[in-house]
């Protein structure tokens, strides 16, 4: 049984290989792992977390004088603890906000869901700490404490020559060390490829991994923008 588990996450891990947008590669998932020492953030970690925010920022202007109430395709995969099933189906949703400081979000059709909803900014979502320190030029550290007592960790890496660069939040369980969920971003920094030079700065995929509760398996959701 344990063998066959672990067929399993090797043929998750590889399968994922090469189908995120642009044939691109995600970092490896560090479930179960301790998670590592804080530091500042410097050198090409600041780098690309700068360009990412900077881009997330200028994403928050056009996105609300341009692109309220546009369409947005996502295809959407997820597969639940202890199961091999690997749900897929695409999602048509509606960019939508309700009041101007508020979050954007990606409002899906009629009896659907995607799994991540909210559109991140350098004000909402996961970096909103991290972009306006770095913003600022305020030294920021990697790592958050979060007030359920768990922490998040920030690692950023760069892909641009396929036109885009991404970061990964590692979360750990309240009052843990332990990594128990993971989440990869990758953020379209220029326009090739999509519908308008206003789409720069979207999720062109986010991809999260969450241990279950009986520690053996994960439970994973992919969403992909289809352009």
């Amino acid at each position: 049984m344990r063998f066959s588990y672990l067929i399993f996450i090797c043929t998750l891990i590889f399968s994922s290989c090469g189908r995120d947008y642009k044939a691109s590669r995600s970092p490896a998932s560090t479930i179960g792992q301790v998670l590592q020492g804080s530091s500042t953030l410097d050198g090409d970690q600041k780098s690309i977390a700068y360009n990412i925010c900077f881009e997330l920022m200028n994403k928050n202007m056009a996105w609300r004088q341009n692109l309220l109430n546009k369409t947005f395709l996502f295809d959407v995969e997820e597969t639940a603890c202890e199961s091999e099933v690997r749900l897929k189906k695409m999602v048509s949703t509606t960019l939508k906000q309700s009041l101007n400081s508020s979050p954007m979000s990606y409002d899906p059709s009629p009896n659907n869901s995607v799994p991540f909803s909210q559109v991140i900014t350098h004000l909402h979502g996961p970096l909103a700490n991290v972009c306006s320190a770095v913003l600022k030029g305020v030294a920021t550290s990697n790592t958050t404490d979060l007030s359920d007592g768990s922490k998040a960790s920030y690692t950023f890496f760069k892909k641009s020559d396929n036109g885009f660069d991404g970061f990964k939040v590692e979360y750990t369980e309240t009052g843990s060390s332990t990594i128990v969920k993971n989440v990869v971003y990758q953020v379209a920094l220029n326009a090739a490829g999509l519908p308008s030079s206003d789409h720069k700065g979207i999720e062109l995929s986010v991809e999260s991994t969450t241990a279950c509760e009986n520690s053996i398996s994960v439970a994973t959701k992919k969403q992909t923008f289809q352009p």
